[in-house]
Order: structure tokens, then sequence, then C-alpha cells
């Protein structure tokens, strides 16, 4: 492998299929004030729930997971020194909301990189307001998985939302619609609770013989009808009827088994976009 830094990707058999496989990466040089470790911290700070992972050899370890409700400044702040904050170890962050960039920098320190539009590590045009920092580490992602291709992300999180990238990397834009689980809890609320909240990971039914059933497969069968269409209508708009898309977020589980099989699954994928923006960014000595 050659030493210049560049997350290197090889096909590796995975149960006779072909997938991308991670290869390590080596320490690259910087003239950034701060040098950063060879292991960032990765935090994910999102609407429901705070994940902490990092990057060692060249793979994405999973380290904790807290509830949106949990999260204090002092719970961040012994989380990140048990996982090396304390021996130096740089934060890469990418938060949800405003106020979560505060608690962040509040206890993270100096060697810290909150991913955001204004310090973002894959360009990106849009017309209007900006786009979110997991959407950008998505997108920072995709390039490290498919060098020199466009591809597609999908995420099923709070919202659903697609990410696109075209083959120079850069963002090119993408949709949100609601989540499964925000669908589910919208239904119950607009109906003051006369339609329940149910267990999303039943038997799903087309046709469907009751209303735990019905709205069941109307959650998961909406999202998966969706998220098929958008990706149809994406490789049209590109031209490219062979677009890579990447399946990736909480809610995955749920219709894995309903999206096609060639589609990539990456669960780390926002934590794969963070340890490549916090490569990318350090290059640019762009610290908070």
């Amino acid at each position: 492998m050659e030493g210049n830094g560049e997350r290197r990707l090889e096909i590796g058999k995975v149960e006779g299929a072909e997938v991308p496989v991670l290869q390590p990466i080596p320490a690259t040089p910087s003239n950034s004030p701060v040098p950063i470790p060879h292991s960032p911290l990765l935090v994910d700070f999102g609407n429901s729930r705070l994940k902490l992972s990092a990057l060692r050899d060249g793979h994405i370890v999973r380290l904790a997971t807290v509830a949106r409700g949990e999260v204090t400044a002092k719970a961040l702040g012994v989380l990140l020194d048990e996982h090396g904050r304390g021996a130096g170890a740089a934060v890469v962050a990418c938060c949800a909301r405003a106020g979560d960039e505060v608690l962040v920098g509040s206890v993270a320190g100096k060697n810290l990189i909150i991913v955001s539009a204004g310090r973002s590590p894959v360009s990106f045009h849009y017309t209007s307001g900006s786009p979110g920092a997991d959407r950008l580490a998505n997108a920072a992602a995709l390039p490290a998985i498919y060098p020199g291709r466009a591809a597609m992300a999908v995420d099923f999180g709070t919202a659903t939302h697609t990410e696109v990238v075209n083959a120079a990397g850069e963002f090119l834009g993408g949709v949100i619609l609601p989540g499964l689980s925000t669908k589910l809890d919208s239904l119950t609320a607009r109906t003051a609770g006369r339609l329940p909240t149910v267990d999303l990971g039943g038997e799903i039914a087309a046709i469907a013989n009751s209303t735990d059933g019905a709205i069941r497969a109307g959650v998961v069968l909406g999202t998966v009808g969706a998220v098929v269409e958008l990706v149809r209508r994406t490789r049209e708009t590109l031209g490219l009827g062979d677009l890579p898309v990447v399946l990736t977020g909480g809610g995955l589980a749920t219709v894995d088994a309903l999206l096609p099989a060639d589609w990539l699954r990456e669960p780390d994928l926002t934590a794969m976009g963070l340890a490549e923006a916090g490569r990318l960014l350090r290059k640019q000595g762009d610290f908070l």
C-alpha cells in the first residue's frame, strides 16, 4: 500500500458476493497545528441517539450508543475519556441540532472537528438552505467505497434520506422523507390515538386483515416503494442504470429483506464518512 493517506478499497468475497472491503489507512502527514492520532473518535449525534465509534486499523469499531435523552456533557465526557480522549485522540462529530455542537464542543477539547455545511468534507451547491451534517458525512463516505464513480446512499433514520455524489465526489443532493418510526408516530398522533403504535417487525402483508397489520404494511411497504422509485428516478436522471446504492441507518433492518440484494449494506456509513471527513479536513488544518 502506498503511504499517501488515501483510503484504499479492494473487492473482497463475503458469502459469495463481491463487496468493497476497507483496508488500513496509513497516517497522513499534516501541517495542521494539532496532530491527529491514527484512531479518531467519531461522534454521530442524531435525532434519536448518539453513536460513538472509532477508526482502528482501517475499520470502524462501534464503542457505545446512548439515547438522546441521556446525553449530558458529563456523560459524553466520561465516554470520550474511556475511549481515548485523555490520550489526545481527536474527535470528529456530526450533530443533528445546533445545540448539540455546543455540548460536544464543551467536552471534546481542542482536537475537535465538527462537520457542518460551513466545514464540509465535500463540495455542494444548494440553491437554498444547506444539507445536514449526517448527509455530508454519508456523501464523504461514498467516494471512499466507490472511487471515481457516482453513487447513492439511502439512510433509514428518524428521516429517511438519500445522498447522491458524482464521479468527482461532489454532493449533488437527494431527498428527505419521514422515517419509519416518524410515519408510525405521526399516524398515532394525528388520529388522537385511534390508530395504535405497532411493532414494525411483524408479518408484512399487502392485504392485511387487522389494524396492526394494515399499519405495519403501509409504513414498511410505503417506505420500500418510495426508496425503489427514488433509486429508479435518480438513475434515470443521471443516465446511470448501474448507479451503486448503499443502504444504512437504524431502520435498515426493518426493510432490508424487501430491498434488492445487490445494493450494498453498510451500517457504519456515517461513521466511515466522519473518518473520511476528519482526514480531509485535517489536511486543511480545519479545527474548532
